[in-house]
Protein backbone atom coordinates (compact mmCIF):
# COMPACT_ATOMS: atom_id res chain seq x y z
CA UNK A 1 0.00 0.00 0.00
CA UNK A 2 1.42 3.42 -1.40
CA UNK A 3 2.27 5.51 2.05
CA UNK A 4 -0.38 8.21 1.96
CA UNK A 5 -2.87 5.72 1.43
CA UNK A 6 -1.56 3.70 4.50
CA UNK A 7 -1.62 6.81 6.61
CA UNK A 8 -5.29 7.71 5.31
CA UNK A 9 -6.37 3.93 6.90
CA UNK A 10 -4.68 4.44 9.97
CA UNK A 11 -6.29 7.44 10.47
CA UNK A 12 -9.67 5.92 9.64
CA UNK A 13 -8.52 3.27 12.09
CA UNK A 14 -7.77 5.79 14.84
CA UNK A 15 -11.01 7.71 13.95
CA UNK A 16 -12.75 4.32 14.46
CA UNK A 17 -11.12 2.85 17.35
CA UNK A 18 -11.56 6.21 19.36
CA UNK A 19 -15.65 6.77 18.73
CA UNK A 20 -15.75 2.85 20.26
CA UNK A 21 -13.42 4.27 23.13
CA UNK A 22 -15.73 6.86 23.95
CA UNK A 23 -19.05 4.99 23.17
CA UNK A 24 -18.02 2.82 26.38
CA UNK A 25 -17.68 5.53 28.85
CA UNK A 26 -20.76 7.81 27.64
CA UNK A 27 -23.96 7.72 25.11
CA UNK A 28 -22.96 8.10 21.77
CA UNK A 29 -25.82 11.03 22.05
CA UNK A 30 -23.22 13.25 24.18
CA UNK A 31 -20.30 12.35 22.19
CA UNK A 32 -19.16 15.59 19.86
CA UNK A 33 -17.12 15.32 16.88
CA UNK A 34 -14.67 17.29 17.91
CA UNK A 35 -14.16 14.78 21.05
CA UNK A 36 -14.17 12.10 18.36
CA UNK A 37 -11.45 14.28 16.50
CA UNK A 38 -9.36 15.19 19.68
CA UNK A 39 -9.27 11.42 21.00
CA UNK A 40 -8.31 10.38 17.12
CA UNK A 41 -5.34 12.79 16.97
CA UNK A 42 -6.67 14.29 14.17
CA UNK A 43 -9.33 17.00 12.91
CA UNK A 44 -12.99 17.59 12.84
CA UNK A 45 -12.62 17.84 8.76
CA UNK A 46 -10.48 14.96 8.29
CA UNK A 47 -13.62 12.66 10.27
CA UNK A 48 -16.19 14.78 8.25
CA UNK A 49 -14.06 13.72 4.69
CA UNK A 50 -15.09 10.25 5.82
CA UNK A 51 -18.01 10.42 7.01
CA UNK A 52 -20.90 12.93 6.70
CA UNK A 53 -22.17 13.15 9.81
CA UNK A 54 -22.57 11.34 13.24
CA UNK A 55 -24.85 8.72 11.94
CA UNK A 56 -22.80 7.98 8.98
CA UNK A 57 -19.68 7.60 11.91
CA UNK A 58 -21.42 5.58 14.28
CA UNK A 59 -22.66 3.12 10.78
CA UNK A 60 -18.99 3.10 10.16
CA UNK A 61 -18.12 1.70 13.79
CA UNK A 62 -20.93 -0.67 13.44
CA UNK A 63 -20.02 -2.49 9.85
CA UNK A 64 -16.82 -2.87 11.28
CA UNK A 65 -18.04 -5.25 14.26
CA UNK A 66 -20.38 -6.75 12.09
CA UNK A 67 -17.70 -7.64 9.54
CA UNK A 68 -15.54 -8.92 12.49
CA UNK A 69 -18.62 -10.87 13.62
CA UNK A 70 -19.58 -12.38 10.23
CA UNK A 71 -15.59 -13.62 9.81
CA UNK A 72 -16.05 -15.08 13.35
CA UNK A 73 -19.47 -16.48 12.23
CA UNK A 74 -17.94 -18.16 9.28
CA UNK A 75 -15.38 -19.59 10.98
CA UNK A 76 -17.41 -21.20 14.05
CA UNK A 77 -19.89 -22.54 12.12
CA UNK A 78 -17.89 -24.55 9.65
CA UNK A 79 -20.04 -28.05 9.20
CA UNK A 80 -17.12 -30.00 9.60
CA UNK A 81 -16.27 -28.85 13.63
CA UNK A 82 -19.71 -29.82 14.68
CA UNK A 83 -20.07 -32.72 13.02
CA UNK A 84 -19.54 -34.92 16.32
CA UNK A 85 -21.60 -32.27 18.46
CA UNK A 86 -25.08 -33.28 19.92
CA UNK A 87 -28.21 -30.86 18.77
CA UNK A 88 -28.39 -29.47 22.28
CA UNK A 89 -24.85 -29.31 22.71
CA UNK A 90 -24.61 -26.93 19.37
CA UNK A 91 -27.85 -24.81 21.16
CA UNK A 92 -26.07 -24.59 24.66
CA UNK A 93 -22.78 -23.45 23.04
CA UNK A 94 -24.55 -21.38 20.52
CA UNK A 95 -26.61 -19.41 23.09
CA UNK A 96 -23.29 -18.55 25.72
CA UNK A 97 -21.19 -17.35 22.70
CA UNK A 98 -24.14 -14.89 21.47
CA UNK A 99 -25.00 -13.68 24.96
CA UNK A 100 -21.14 -13.21 25.81
CA UNK A 101 -20.53 -11.02 22.51
CA UNK A 102 -23.54 -8.71 22.99
CA UNK A 103 -22.01 -8.41 26.40
CA UNK A 104 -18.67 -8.22 25.78
CA UNK A 105 -19.78 -5.43 22.89
CA UNK A 106 -22.80 -3.63 24.84
CA UNK A 107 -21.76 -0.15 24.35
CA UNK A 108 -22.09 -0.46 20.41
CA UNK A 109 -25.29 -2.37 20.22
CA UNK A 110 -27.12 -0.05 22.37
CA UNK A 111 -25.65 3.08 20.52
CA UNK A 112 -26.66 1.13 17.38
CA UNK A 113 -30.69 0.57 19.07
CA UNK A 114 -31.29 3.65 20.80
CA UNK A 115 -30.01 5.37 17.05
CA UNK A 116 -31.52 3.27 14.54
CA UNK A 117 -31.22 3.71 10.58
CA UNK A 118 -32.01 1.97 7.46
CA UNK A 119 -28.00 1.37 6.64
CA UNK A 120 -27.79 0.12 10.91
CA UNK A 121 -31.00 -2.34 10.71
CA UNK A 122 -29.83 -2.97 7.26
CA UNK A 123 -26.54 -4.17 8.40
CA UNK A 124 -28.05 -5.80 11.20
CA UNK A 125 -30.12 -8.06 9.50
CA UNK A 126 -27.41 -8.86 6.95
CA UNK A 127 -25.67 -10.67 10.08
CA UNK A 128 -28.25 -12.19 11.90
CA UNK A 129 -29.41 -13.43 8.50
CA UNK A 130 -25.80 -15.18 8.45
CA UNK A 131 -25.77 -16.48 11.96
CA UNK A 132 -28.97 -17.62 11.20
CA UNK A 133 -27.55 -19.53 8.08
CA UNK A 134 -24.64 -20.56 10.07
CA UNK A 135 -26.40 -22.50 13.12
CA UNK A 136 -28.73 -23.82 10.69
CA UNK A 137 -25.47 -25.65 8.66
CA UNK A 138 -25.13 -27.53 11.48
CA UNK A 139 -28.26 -28.12 13.32
CA UNK A 140 -30.00 -29.79 10.68
CA UNK A 141 -27.06 -31.97 10.01
CA UNK A 142 -26.99 -33.33 13.60
CA UNK A 143 -30.92 -33.52 13.36
CA UNK A 144 -32.22 -34.96 10.09
CA UNK A 145 -32.50 -39.03 10.23
CA UNK A 146 -32.97 -38.99 14.55
CA UNK A 147 -35.71 -39.13 16.98
CA UNK A 148 -35.20 -35.34 17.39
CA UNK A 149 -36.55 -34.69 13.74
CA UNK A 150 -39.84 -36.06 14.73
CA UNK A 151 -40.45 -36.42 10.38
CA UNK A 152 -39.45 -32.66 10.12
CA UNK A 153 -38.12 -31.45 6.73
CA UNK A 154 -34.41 -30.27 6.79
CA UNK A 155 -35.85 -26.63 5.19
CA UNK A 156 -39.05 -27.05 8.17
CA UNK A 157 -36.17 -27.32 10.66
CA UNK A 158 -34.08 -24.55 8.93
CA UNK A 159 -37.33 -22.09 9.56
CA UNK A 160 -37.21 -23.24 13.56
CA UNK A 161 -33.18 -22.33 13.51
CA UNK A 162 -34.24 -18.62 12.26
CA UNK A 163 -37.35 -18.37 14.08
CA UNK A 164 -35.23 -19.47 17.33
CA UNK A 165 -31.95 -17.79 16.49
CA UNK A 166 -34.60 -14.14 15.23
CA UNK A 167 -35.46 -14.30 19.25
CA UNK A 168 -32.26 -15.04 20.73
CA UNK A 169 -31.20 -11.40 19.01
CA UNK A 170 -33.98 -9.87 19.97
CA UNK A 171 -34.01 -10.68 23.56
CA UNK A 172 -30.69 -9.84 23.89
CA UNK A 173 -31.08 -6.29 22.12
CA UNK A 174 -34.56 -5.39 24.23
CA UNK A 175 -31.84 -5.91 27.14
CA UNK A 176 -29.43 -3.79 26.03
CA UNK A 177 -32.10 -0.97 25.23
CA UNK A 178 -34.22 -1.32 28.26
CA UNK A 179 -31.65 -2.37 31.04
CA UNK A 180 -32.02 -5.41 33.25
CA UNK A 181 -34.01 -3.49 35.98
CA UNK A 182 -37.12 -3.22 33.21
CA UNK A 183 -36.58 -6.65 32.08
CA UNK A 184 -36.39 -8.18 35.47
CA UNK A 185 -40.11 -9.04 35.39
CA UNK A 186 -39.38 -11.23 32.10
CA UNK A 187 -35.70 -12.39 32.34
CA UNK A 188 -32.73 -12.82 34.61
CA UNK A 189 -29.77 -10.24 34.33
CA UNK A 190 -27.84 -11.05 31.24
CA UNK A 191 -24.31 -11.51 33.68
CA UNK A 192 -26.35 -14.11 35.57
CA UNK A 193 -26.10 -17.38 34.70
CA UNK A 194 -29.66 -18.43 35.33
CA UNK A 195 -30.31 -15.96 31.73
CA UNK A 196 -28.60 -18.24 29.86
CA UNK A 197 -30.35 -20.81 31.39
CA UNK A 198 -33.33 -19.37 30.08
CA UNK A 199 -32.40 -18.43 26.50
CA UNK A 200 -31.18 -22.46 26.34
CA UNK A 201 -34.53 -23.59 27.37
CA UNK A 202 -36.37 -20.63 25.07
CA UNK A 203 -34.19 -21.99 21.96
CA UNK A 204 -34.63 -25.52 22.39
CA UNK A 205 -38.54 -25.13 22.93
CA UNK A 206 -38.25 -23.20 19.41
CA UNK A 207 -36.59 -26.06 18.31
CA UNK A 208 -38.81 -28.86 19.44
CA UNK A 209 -35.70 -30.85 21.19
Amino acid sequence: MPPKQARSAETLQRILSATVDLIERRPYCDITMAEIAAAAHTSPPSIYARFENKEALLLGVYQQLQSEVRAELQDAYQPDKWSTVSPSKIIDLTVEAVAAAHQGKASIYRSVMLNPSDELLAESARTRRLFSRSVADVVVPAVVGTDVAAGRSPEAIRRRVDLACFVLISVLNQHLIYGDYYMASILPSVGEPDFVTTLREVMRSLLGF
